[in-house]
């Protein structure tokens, strides 16, 4: 496989911090991938029967996407399940480290995106900012312009969403993000020039919004979305986040599993 290049961008400092810094690949990171396709081949349990969903991973038996770790790992975990089996465990073992997925699928120009994952944070984890889903374009991703939006969950235990188009970040109030226990983070994302919007939810809970007076945009239509550690850093020099039951769709979805 042939492997990008690598390029940090640095962007000012909002509501007291520091923009994420936009990541793609070091040509020493490993890359691995198989034949799957974007849904589980196997059980299929986080979408509802008879539905066809951008994204659906359970994660039972193989991690069916392309997977990208620097200083870190991802595997399948028995012990930590929210459904299921298994779960998928990412882990980084220092600041400015990544392990993720990505899920490609057919480029959206317009609409509205709606994703969902359930997610569990070991208690003390939360120390600075991680990145944990990024809605993304496949095109050209050193490029500010197409890296779309990044979800993270930052100290206080806050989560945030960051608006690479407009380099802004909106953060939610302190001790929104549970610790110790599986929850359930969904969103949904508004494409447009004029009204775009990017709002989440924490089990069913209003969080965070963007304004839905924005420019949401991703050049190339949005074509990939990331679930992981796609970025530690002001603060978080180790991750250990668990995920199941990943679901992204262009109809809305909610918190219950099928």
């Amino acid at each position: 496989m042939k492997y990008r290049t690598h390029a940090l961008v640095a962007f000012p400092a909002l509501l007291l911090l520091t923009a994420c810094q936009s990541v793609v690949y070091l040509d020493n990171d490993t890359a691995n991938t198989d034949t799957s396709t974007n849904s589980d081949s196997d059980t299929n349990q986080c979408a509802p029967p008879g539905t066809t969903p951008l994204v659906c991973e359970s994660f039972e038996q193989e991690i069916t996407a392309i997977n990208y770790v620097r200083n870190g790992d991802i595997r399948l975990d028995s012990d930590r399940v929210f459904d299921g089996n298994a779960s998928l465990l990412c882990e980084t073992t220092q600041i400015e480290s990544f392990a993720f997925i990505s899920n490609e699928f057919a480029p959206i120009e317009s609409g509205v995106v709606y994703f969902r994952v359930h997610l569990f944070i070991p208690p003390g984890t939360i120390t600075g900012t991680t990145k944990v889903l990024n809605l993304t374009s496949g095109e050209s991703p050193d490029l500010e312009e197409v890296q779309g939006i990044d979800i993270n969950i930052s100290s206080g235990c806050r989560v945030d969403i960051y608006q690479h188009g407009n380099q802004v970040r909106y953060q939610s109030e302190p001790d929104m993000v549970p610790e110790g226990e599986w929850f359930c983070l969904r969103g949904n994302y508004i494409i447009s020039a004029t009204a775009g919007e990017t709002t989440i939810w924490i089990n069913d809970g209003l969080a965070v919004s963007t304004t839905a007076n924005t420019d949401s945009i991703i050049n190339g239509g949005v074509s990939q979305f990331r679930t992981g550690i796609g970025w530690t850093e002001q603060g978080q020099t180790t991750a250990v986040f668990y995920f199941d039951n990943v679901l992204v769709d262009t109809i809305p979805v909610d918190c219950a599993a099928p």
